[in-house]
């Protein structure tokens, strides 16, 4: 007989078995145990608002609010740098949408869902600026 991968083997084949089946069942129980805690934090996590996300509803019901009060629900400072366009006439910013995407194709062609964007145009870029315009894009 011939080995060509392996310089030995183990003396006790069956003992090799049993030792390697308990390291693959500990690992699994390991990784269940891993996993059930991961979940429970991600749906915690969820609960509270993405970094720059809005809600579709948050987006619609924006109109007069101030920007102070769209920081605070985005959850997201809006800078001059985060501003999509600034201008003395107003700013607009735009936040992807938690729960509304579209449906469009991936450059290998294949259908994938997109978050939308809500598109917000506030009347300057102080804190106090209210939202003049908002558009789901």
């Amino acid at each position: 007989m011939t080995l060509t991968g392996c310089q030995s083997m183990p003396e006790n084949v069956q003992a090799f078995n049993n030792t390697l089946n308990q390291g693959i069942k500990s690992l699994n129980e390991a990784l269940a145990s891993t996993q059930q805690t991961t979940s429970t934090t991600a749906t915690q996590s969820s609960k509270r608002a993405k970094s720059g996300y809005l809600t579709g509803a948050q987006c619609q019901n924006s109109l007069g609010k101030t920007k102070a009060q769209i920081e605070s629900m985005s959850n997201e400072t809006l800078t001059n740098q985060r501003a999509y366009a600034l201008s003395s006439m107003g700013a607009t910013y735009n936040f992807y949408l938690s729960d509304v995407s579209k449906r469009s194709v991936d450059l290998a062609g294949k259908p994938k869902d997109y978050p939308s964007i809500c598109s917000l145009t506030l009347e300057s870029n102080k804190a106090s600026a209210k939202v003049l315009h908002w558009n789901i894009i």
